[in-house]
């Protein structure tokens, strides 16, 4: 392997070329960064404690109900979800209705606290953002 030698004042060395030749090849491959990540911006909702038996979980906003997604509705005997990601949701004020076979609670969120993330870098797209609120079950 042949290698170019670089002399930088009195200090020379034939890998130092190879070395800054894959130093730039590295920066130069950073460009290629951007939207290799993708992101869902969402609110989730975690449950306090795991309902016992069917349940549900909707979103209220201005009125307009946003139902869970299916699999995260439990209409068993067990509960496996205890997080539910709304996906595509990133209104700041949000009522959360959980029923169960105990009844309905519903919990206000006046101001939900988005936060921001950026999955391929600060200056890259996209950027996401997510937020996670507690609701209480009845």
């Amino acid at each position: 392997m042949a290698y170019m030698q670089i002399r930088i004042g009195r200090w020379s060395h034939p890998r130092v070329g190879a070395l800054l030749l894959l130093a730039t090849g590295m920066f130069a491959l950073q460009g290629c960064g951007c939207n290799l990540v993708g992101c869902v911006d969402g609110l989730r909702v975690h449950l306090a404690s795991m309902p016992v038996g069917s349940f549900q979980v909707e979103l209220l906003v201005a009125g307009v109900v946003q139902s869970a997604p299916v699999e995260a509705t439990s209409t068993g005997a067990v509960a496996c979800y205890q997080d539910i990601q709304f996906r595509n949701f990133d209104t700041d004020h949000v009522s959360v209705r959980v029923t169960t076979s105990g009844g309905t609670r519903l919990t206000e969120f006046a101001k939900v606290n988005f936060s921001k993330s950026y999955p391929n870098g600060r200056g890259c797209t996209p950027t996401c953002r997510n937020a996670t609120v507690t609701a209480l079950i009845p």
